[in-house]
Parts: C-alpha cells; structure tokens; sequence
C-alpha cells in the first residue's frame, strides 16, 4: 500500500508533467495544460484534453506498483530503458530527441513495457530522494514525459 501512495504522490499536483507529456502532442489536443482537483486528488477532466487519460496512467501505475527488479544508478536505469523500450538514451544527452527521432517506432512498444518503465524511473527516482515528478532533473523529466507521451499513443479510451 505504501508503494502506490508513493506512485500517487509523485504526480500530485505536478506542473511539470503537462510540459513533459503533453506539450509534444499539442497537434492532438491543443488543451495541453493540467489543472488540479483538490477534492478528487487527480487532475480535472476536460474535454479535448489529455487530462482523462493522463489520470488513467497515473491509477494503472498505482495498481501496477513498482517491479521486483531494483537498480541503483543512472547508468542501470538507462541500460534498462535501451534493452526494454530499444531507446539508445545516453545520460549526457536528452530523451526528448531520441523519443522524437523513434516515435514512428512507437506503435512496436508494449504498454506493459512502457508501465514498466515508467514505474522504474518513480522508484530510481524515491530510491534517491527524489518524490515528486517537479523535483526531477531536465534528464529524468524528459525520459519520463517522454514514456508517458507514448502511452498516451497507444491508449485507447
């Protein structure tokens, strides 16, 4: 129980993550911004928006939990990331290039993949003291923003 409030307060309140995840989809919906509902603990649902969606990742992270394997740097992190998502991320360059140098590939990844991803950089990120998605350096919020926009590819509620 403890690891899914994790996950949830991880995206509470983020103003980072609609720059990070949604801004690259702006031709979908030009509503890229996220508001939030204090009393449902999520983001507003608005029409012609992610924001439905957006919510859904964050409960199906929730329920996923975090995965059994543990990785203690970086260097791990993106090694898993290249062997699972075939991503070649290098810790000295952005996510953000390489995600939109392969995103006619997008459609060839798994969302349990790509959940699974996701849920390795939160837990690498509370692993070093790092508990919410604002807190995150320029390097992590790309990777991240960037797995999240892909998800949204290929939701499809």
């Amino acid at each position: 129980m403890e690891n899914q409030v994790l996950i949830k307060k991880f995206f509470y309140k983020s103003e980072k993550l609609a720059g990070a995840a949604l801004l690259p989809l702006d031709h979908i919906y030009e509503n890229w911004e996220l508001r939030w509902n204090d009393a449902a603990e999520e983001f507003i649902e608005e029409e012609d928006s992610f924001s439905p969606q957006i919510n859904g990742i964050i409960r199906d992270c929730v329920k996923l939990g975090f995965p059994d394997t543990k990785f203690s740097s970086l260097e791990e992190v993106s090694k898993f990331l290249n062997r699972k998502l075939d991503w070649p991320l290098e810790s000295d360059s952005l996510a953000k290039s390489t995600f939109l140098r392969k995103d006619a590939e997008i459609f060839l990844l798994t969302e349990a993949d790509l959940y699974e991803s996701v849920a390795v950089l939160i837990e690498f990120s509370i692993l070093t003291t790092v508990y919410h998605f604002d807190e995150l350096d320029e390097y992590l919020t790309e990777i991240l923003g960037s797995i999240i926009s892909a998800l949204l590819y290929l939701r499809d509620d």
